[in-house]
């Protein structure tokens, strides 16, 4: 009775907010066919087809298809909208649940014949919607001494019954067959196959590099596709352009350490070919915000407007800032834990917080000169992206590049810095900037220890008006900032001053 409850509150909501429900045609809209999944947290969702309109399909998830109690939930939904399938893990362990096949047309949920795995990926479905993709890894219970502990593979599964058809072992496959790529990244099945990349399991894994293609009917390899990916990155389907996010230390970033330097700029590659890191540093630089030099944690970088812009998102900034391929940017001011779904033609599709503690999914459409945003339904639950048309089929080709943002000069570079320094309680406020050079002000030396501390070992002293190199830092502690420096082979932490008094000080390029 919860769950039919649950369902008809949605489909309230979801009616309400469509203009014409189940009437819409693809002349009447900007936009068709993009397909979410609304899903409560007492396991039972909705599949949501939406145009710029409004709602114009709704269908039920058959009961069973969510585990309780999964965590890291896939999804994949075919291409007519008929299968819905879902892979998930256990929460606290690395084991997952079995993969579920919801028929959405029949009202049923059945159960691939897959064993549970340490992980899944799931791919895509093939071009006719009756088979699936997933790449699987397991334990080896008692591996053989000095070997990789894991096997895995990419199975292939029918949808309309849950039967296994290929079980393609990595170790079989010819483009990486050894025993470090015992796992592998799937994406799209195409009519020349599927698109998967090697990767290895409980390391660091493959986050960026080209696809290779596997066509299950041929057993057909093609090792290097000429496509790619990243995690960094976003393409331009219709063009191949390609937009990533990285970083440039001519441009201001935060210093804050990090598994990956931060990133502070959006770099533009018209042939989308992925850049080796030596070639990083000489892509031009197409978005470049001072009010916001970290977009490593939580900024997304979506193509919009179908291809014509792309747009920088932030989770801890409403104002968002869409860029044009033919000049100037926009300030789109958002609702707070907004986020955007996906790229349309006129702008894109997201979700924000509604006044009733659910969520709206918005179309936010250039109009005007600005984005302007309409509420399309409002869900009791969370939701996610299952599928959205590509972009960029009427960008002019060769497609117009978008302008280049030159570093700013020394100056404004220095103020944006120490604009962003972290700061610490207490002590001065922090003027030195990693990667340059700081000089000890006239008078006593500044003494340079193997800890941020009074208390630890001096290894060295920096006399007055010498010039050191800023390492890293601040580190803040006992009421001082440390600066971790190098002078003269000695390397270590040195304070940067007491109250208002500054014991260093930066040198200006």
């Amino acid at each position: 009775m919860m769950r039919l409850k649950w369902l008809q509150v949605i489909f309230i909501a979801l009616l309400s907010a469509s203009a014409g429900f189940g009437a819409v045609s693809a002349q009447d809209a900007l936009w068709n066919d993009v397909w979410v999944l609304a899903k409560s947290e007492s396991n039972t969702g909705v599949v949501v087809r939406l145009s710029s309109t409004g709602v114009t399909q709704q269908i039920n998830v058959p009961g069973g298809a969510f585990i309780p109690g999964a965590v890291n939930e896939q999804y994949v939904l075919s291409p007519d909208g008929r299968f819905l399938v879902i892979a998930s893990q256990m929460e606290g362990a690395e084991n997952t649940h079995p993969v579920m096949i919801a028929d959405l047309q029949n009202g049923t949920t059945i159960q691939a014949n897959i064993p549970p795995a340490a992980a899944y990926d799931l791919g895509g479905f093939d071009p006719a919607g009756t088979r699936f993709a997933l790449s699987y890894v397991s334990y080896i219970p008692t591996p053989a001494p000095d070997t990789f502990p894991y096997n895995g593979g990419i199975a292939i599964i029918d949808a309309s019954n849950g039967a296994l058809l290929i079980d393609l072992p990595m170790s079989s496959n010819p483009i990486t067959p050894d025993e470090f790529t015992p796992w592998a990244f799937v994406d799209e099945w195409r009519a020349d196959g599927i698109r998967f990349i090697g990767s290895c399991f409980g390391c660091e894994p493959a986050f960026e590099g080209q696809w290779s293609i596997w066509n299950p009917d041929t057993n057909e390899f093609t090792a290097e596709s000429g496509e790619y990916f990243s995690y960094f990155g976003t393409w331009l389907p219709a063009t191949n352009e390609l937009l990533m996010r990285a970083h440039r230390t001519n441009y201001p970033y935060d210093t804050e350490p990090a598994y990956f330097p931060r990133f502070n700029v959006v770099q533009y590659y018209a042939d989308g070919v992925l850049p080796s890191s030596s070639e990083l540093s000489g892509a031009p630089v197409v978005y470049f915000n001072p009010n916001d030099i970290d977009l490593s944690d939580g900024n997304g970088l979506f193509w919009i407007n179908g291809g014509d812009e792309f747009i920088v998102t932030s989770q801890t900034d409403t104002t968002w800032i869409a860029t044009s391929r033919f000049g100037g940017q926009r300030f789109v001011t958002v609702p707070a834990d907004s986020s955007v779904l996906a790229g349309v033609n006129g702008g894109w599709v997201g979700t924000q917080p509604n006044s009733t503690g659910g969520t709206s999914i918005v179309s936010y459409t250039l109009s005007g000169g600005g984005y302007q945003p309409q509420v399309l339904a409002d869900i009791v639950g969370s939701v996610s992206l299952l599928r959205a048309p590509a972009l960029g089929e009427n960008v002019a080709i060769p497609p117009i590049g978008f302008t280049v943002i030159a570093p700013p000069p020394p100056d404004e570079f220095n103020a944006i810095m120490l604009a962003n320094a972290p700061q610490c309680e207490g002590a001065s406020p922090s003027r030195l900037i990693i990667g340059q050079l700081g000089r000890v002000t006239p008078g006593e030396a500044n003494r340079v220890r193997t800890a941020p501390s009074t208390n630890a070992e001096i290894v060295g002293a920096i006399p007055g008006g010498a010039i050191f190199t800023v390492l890293d830092g601040p580190v803040c502690s006992e009421g001082y900032a440390w600066w971790f420096v190098e002078y003269e082979g000695i390397l270590g932490f040195t304070v940067e001053g007491s109250g208002t008094n500054y014991f260093v000080e930066p040198v200006t390029p």
